[in-house]
């Protein structure tokens, strides 16, 4: 059950029976991404796993860029709880889904390879660190602002991995 710790946007959680749903429509996001990158890899003639990559990490972007528009208001609020760049400024927390869609579509098109790994290693990878003090240095148990409130997850390992699966596979694009 959830508690509200204040007014405006930081919310302690308790793990619950609807987390689980919560978590079967994430994994349904996720395998829906994997399948929308895989007709896109074969549609367009992908050659390789860096395009494999390339097209995956741009659709992964685009699709939680649209969740985050979507609930624009509440991913401002719950990722200034976390991140360590939008708890001082909350003009970072405004612009990041637009940076994410801006990177997500700098994927797709194939488009400024370096500035968009680069990019993506420190946007995701600020962002890993700031989750991982939330979740395992303070014991914070609130809710990802990533999926801007249309899926409702704890901010978790999950969390964690997405970020960095993201910073990964960009320094693996950098060096090929």
């Amino acid at each position: 059950m959830d508690t509200t710790e204040d007014s405006c946007c930081h919310v302690e959680v308790e793990e619950t029976d609807s987390d689980a749903k919560e978590y079967l429509k994430f994994a349904l996001v996720f395998l829906g991404i994997l399948g929308a990158t895989w007709l896109v890899y074969s549609l367009f003639e992908g050659d390789g796993f860096e395009d494999l990559m390339r097209i995956f990490m741009g659709l992964f972007m685009l699709t939680f860029a649209a969740f985050k528009l979507i609930g624009y208001r509440l991913f401002i609020d719950g990722f200034q709880t976390y991140d360590l760049i939008a708890k001082r400024y909350k003009a970072y927390a405004m612009a990041f889904p637009f940076i994410e869609l801006g990177l997500g579509l700098l994927f797709i098109l194939d488009l400024l390879p370096t500035l968009r790994n680069v990019g993506v290693i420190g946007v995701m990878g600020i962002g890993a660190l700031g989750v991982y003090k939330s979740v395992f240095i303070d014991k914070n148990n609130i809710r990802c602002a990533c999926l801007g409130g249309v899926i409702n997850l704890p901010l978790s390992t999950v969390s964690l991995v997405e970020n960095t699966l993201m910073v990964l596979m960009a320094a693996i694009m950098l060096t090929l």
